[in-house]
């Protein structure tokens, strides 16, 4: 009997399924379930009057919707997010310390975004690190196993104070550091000076200059550099921050563990063996046929 090609892929399918439904439950793909807080991140958003209140308007869309996103911000208890305004001659906490545990705790925290009232005048960095590290390392969830990130986003170079404004954000940033932060990333929009940032905020140094896509990674996934993201303006905003979010924090999305890779790898090896052999089954029939064809004459 003639085997078909159609059938004969259609018996390998069914047959990697069958295999794929048949492994054990342990090697399925699995969201991590932490007891405790991995990441502690500070997002100092600037609030300045140099931003129009329509960029306004995007840069808070943008973050709120990488925030409330659960394959961008994973929802397993293992990020804690605080945002911080800076703008006038102070900084503010618009959405203290939350860890994110669930679709509701996203969507109160982006519901608190996209009601921030933009607060103008000048632009305060140095407030941003005394106020991101105070919030930071006064959550119950402070842990020196964890990470400590500071996440700024501007537009241009600190204002106030305004005696030595760009020093004083240095001596802020540096004492950040030696209380415990771990890590300083930014979003340079606009005509935001990048290189300053890049070689005296970001943190660790060197500093990365990068553009949205490309993601500062080490060959084993992990951060090596503090980054700066160069943003066109702020209806790029958006596709920035949530890159962000996932080189950060891995996204919400499961990552296979290696069982997981070696169960796929091998019912797709069983599924091309099958068809294989099937195929060679094919063969054999087809010179019977012939064969007894050939025969008849």
């Amino acid at each position: 009997m003639l085997v078909s090609r159609r059938r004969l892929g259609r018996i390998a399918v069914m047959l990697s399924v069958i295999t794929m439904l048949a492994l054990p439950l342990s090697t399925s793909v699995t969201m991590a379930s932490p007891s405790t807080v991995d990441i502690q991140m500070a997002v100092c958003v600037d609030g300045s009057g140099s931003i129009s209140a329509s960029d306004w308007t995007l840069m808070k869309e943008g973050l709120a919707s990488a925030v409330e996103d659960g394959s961008i911000v994973p929802q397993d208890g293992s990020v804690e997010l605080t945002i911080i305004q800076f703008a006038q001659g102070s900084a503010t906490t618009e959405a203290g310390p939350t860890v994110i545990a669930s679709q509701a705790d996203t969507d109160t925290m982006a519901s608190t975004i996209r009601g921030m009232s933009q607060r103008g005048s000048l632009t305060p960095m140095a407030a941003a690190f005394d106020e991101a590290t105070y919030q930071i390392t006064n959550s119950p969830n402070y842990s020196d196993s964890a990470r400590q990130i500071i996440n700024v986003s501007t537009d241009g170079q600190p204002t106030y104070p305004t005696s030595d404004a760009e020093q004083a954000a240095i001596d802020a940033r540096d004492a950040a550091i030696a209380a415990g932060i771990d890590e300083i990333h930014c979003e340079a929009v606009g005509s935001a000076d990048s290189e300053w940032l890049r070689t005296k905020i970001a943190w660790p140094q060197p500093g990365w200059l990068v553009d949205p896509n490309f993601p500062p990674r080490n060959p084993d996934g992990s951060l090596q550099n503090g980054f700066v993201v160069e943003v066109d303006s702020y209806s790029e905003y958006a596709d920035a921050i949530a890159e962000k979010f996932v080189i950060i924090t891995n996204g919400g999305t499961p990552i296979p563990s290696a069982s997981t890779w070696s169960a796929i790898i091998a019912v797709t090896l069983l599924g091309s063996a099958a068809l294989v052999i099937l195929r060679r089954k094919s063969n054999d029939d087809v010179k019977t046929y012939w064969a007894r064809r050939l025969n008849d004459y």
